[in-house]
């Protein structure tokens, strides 16, 4: 009977922490990066191609504009997202564009709400990328469980400016 008390115990201190973490934690902050052997005007070029966007953001496999403004800043755009064998739609906002120097991108979908800003920076020739990530989820079970990801979800944005890379130093 007292081992049984002891799992219950255990059991009831993971489940109340399992729940305190959407109430304690309400956004996750990520950063990523990598340094790339081109200029930064062939870097943000290939960078905001629509075409090579897909390729190495494997995972959207339709960019859909709904309002392009000239200016860039404020344009929309829907995005169609494989996830395993579902596909989602997320809208994509651009907050922020500033050529060869910053772009700020805001996706929204359901309850989730994720933005994505990336500098360019000149070294010698070189250009590093920056990828600064801000999750928030209106859902609170999608709070409590989002915190345990975070080290997933950084891996991902890595392996995308990775992939980024190699199509940018494989172009001449």
């Amino acid at each position: 009977m007292k081992t049984i008390k002891i799992i219950l115990g255990i059991i009831t201190v993971l489940v109340v922490a399992f729940f305190a973490t959407g109430i304690v934690v309400k956004d996750i902050k990520y950063t990523a990066e990598v340094e790339i052997n081109k200029s930064i005007k062939t870097v943000f070029s290939m960078f905001t191609d629509a075409k090579k966007f897909i390729q190495w953001q494997p995972e959207i496999v339709a960019i859909r504009p709904i309002t392009e403004k000239e200016q860039i800043t404020g344009s929309t755009y829907e995005l169609t997202i494989k996830n395993g064998e579902q596909k989602i739609k997320m809208q994509e906002v651009i907050k922020t564009y500033l050529a060869n120097q910053t772009i700020t991108f805001q996706f929204r979908s359901n309850n989730l709400l994720k933005t994505d800003t990336y500098t360019f920076q000149s070294k010698g020739g070189r250009t590093k990328i920056i990828q600064n990530s801000a999750l928030i989820n209106n859902s609170y079970i999608a709070s409590c469980i989002f915190p345990y990801f975070k080290g997933a979800l950084k891996e991902k944005s890595q392996e995308s400016l990775e992939r980024l890379k190699k199509i940018v130093e494989q172009t001449k």
